[in-house]
């Protein structure tokens, strides 16, 4: 008799999603994610293996690197140039059971695709979910936007996978951008009705979503695409349900039809923008219970990292243990230690010019999220340097020569910088969704006139304090390209306490499957 829900983890990145469904109950078998960077965090956090530390690790293998194996420059190299190299340290002989394969997943995937005794074994441990984020920056509406990026290829990838390991459901999670088409001459192209159609011809029936973190316990106004996607042959074993009706029909359709159906044809996403919309959609099984009904019990993120705040890197956990955020997060994802000291907290060094620009932006978020008249009657007035001394100086000066709010506009993009913060966090409310360079945003604190730490940004995406992230802070030019530095790492995660509930709502929706 199987005692225990198996997962596959594929786009792992550092760990988030891992960390999350072992939580809900899920026993992780194996995981792949292309940047050793990312996998460094994940086998030091999950697999208990320090890759700085061990000469010739046992849990952490590369399907494919320019370096032998034991070379702690591969945590260095460049994955992609990678793609070309001589080594391969997976064998068809291995158990892939609690391993992270570090590499692309194409390459896993077509070495999985000729070695039948691999694949068997993946067989023979009855996978339950396959789950993982591909990447997004094509799909995202932050960033350039190409129909015809390679990345954008990576959905299909997880797509092949899925039909390999026949796993009962497949999680996939990605940005809202997703959702928004792309024009290509003149024609509108959904990739999340693409990639819900590419599941089908795989044989899975998709459920499609859009929901927001904030309703299930984060202090981050976070949305994102939630793609359920359910074996069909497994689908007359669940309950017959109106969502499950709907999405059984498309899947039909689709495969009926080749995938030659276009959007708007009796499909659609679940929009669940409100407590109302997902109570209403919960009458079914599809759907976890949201713990933060009201807008009012958004968990802010003064809530999550004011404690944090005043100290500095290193600290022992002890000193804040009792902070309710913490403790939350310490009992839900609990640490295989004692005690510990809390890392990842290191104070960023601004310039005075640079301190001064976030005490500008405190400013104008004070004002411009309700209402820019106020902020122009304040100006006018002549009491808007009364409200922050520290800001005497020359952008006061021009500040207070504003007129009208078109003049108020100029002055607020002109003072806007691609280098630094482009805004403040505001401490009532939910931190937005955009944190995965340092310079989204600065802190809300009149005494912290300085971005967030990496630790303050792993709290928002409710990683515990235990998690520490391995790799630099940052990087820059050309290595943008290849490196996910530790900021990155924690903005690409999927939220553990998101996964969490993620992975007790697939936990029922299998019971019924055993």
């Amino acid at each position: 008799m199987k005692l225990s829900n198996k997962h596959i983890e594929l786009f792992a990145g550092c760990g988030g999603m891992t960390l999350g469904l072992e939580a809900a109950g899920f026993d992780f078998y194996f995981a792949n994610e292309i940047s050793p960077m990312a996998a460094e965090t994940f086998a030091y956090n999950i697999l208990d293996e320090d890759l700085k530390e061990i000469k010739a690790p046992k849990n952490t293998i590369w399907i494919n690197s320019l370096l032998e194996k034991g070379s702690k420059d591969r945590l260095r190299e460049n994955p992609f140039k990678a793609m070309s190299g001589t080594y391969n340290d997976l064998k068809e002989s291995d158990s892939l059971d609690k391993k992270m394969v570090v590499g692309d997943i194409n390459l896993l995937l077509t070495y999985l695709q000729k070695n039948k005794k691999l694949v068997k074994q993946i067989w023979d441990n009855e996978v339950d979910l396959l789950s993982g984020g591909p990447p997004c920056q094509s799909f995202s509406l932050a960033g350039r936007r190409d129909r015809n990026n390679k990345r954008n290829e990576l959905p299909w990838a997880f797509a092949d996978f899925a039909e390999l390991v026949k796993p009962k459901i497949v999680l996939l999670e990605n940005v809202s951008g997703i959702l928004s088409p792309f024009t290509d001459n003149n024609v509108q192209f959904y990739a999340w009705f693409e990639v819900a159609k590419a599941f089908c011809l795989k044989g899975y029936v998709p459920i499609c979503m859009h929901i927001n973190a904030k309703f299930f316990g984060l202090p981050q106004n976070r949305p994102r695409y939630i793609m359920l996607a359910i074996r069909a042959n497994l689908i007359s074993e669940l309950e017959k349900d109106n969502v499950l009706r709907k999405a059984n029909l498309f899947y039909k359709k689709v495969k009926e039809t080749k995938g030659d159906i276009k959007i708007g044809e009796e499909y659609s996403y679940y929009e669940l923008n409100s407590v109302r919309d997902i109570r209403t959609f919960i009458e079914s099984r599809y759907l976890p219970t949201p713990r933060y009904t009201e807008p009012k019990d958004f968990r802010t993120v003064s809530y999550g990292i004011n404690a944090l705040s005043n100290l500095n890197n290193g600290f022992d956990f002890s000193i804040i243990k009792e902070d309710i955020y913490a403790k939350e997060l310490e009992e839900l994802f609990p640490s295989r230690q004692e005690s510990y000291k809390v890392k990842n907290h290191n104070h960023r060094n601004h310039s005075l010019r640079i301190q001064k620009r976030f005490r500008f932006f405190k400013l104008i978020e004070k004002f411009e999220n309700g209402d820019k008249i106020k902020l122009l009657h304040a100006i006018r007035s002549g009491s808007i340097a009364d409200l922050d001394s520290r800001l005497r100086d020359e952008i006061v000066d021009k500040f207070q020569e504003v007129n009208n709010i078109h003049e108020l506009d100029i002055f607020i993009k002109e003072h806007q910088t691609k280098k630094h913060s482009q805004r403040a966090l505001v401490e009532n409310r939910p931190a937005p969704a955009a944190l995965s360079i340092p310079d989204d945003v600065c802190h809300y604190g009149e005494e912290h006139d300085r971005t967030l730490t990496v630790r303050e940004m792993a709290r928002i995406q409710s990683f515990p304090d235990w998690f520490e992230f391995r790799s630099k802070d940052t990087t820059g030019g050309t290595n943008r390209r290849f490196e996910v530095p530790n900021y990155t790492q924690v903005g690409n995660a999927v939220p553990p306490m998101l996964a969490y509930e993620l992975g007790k709502w697939i936990k029922n929706i299998l019971a019924p499957l055993k």
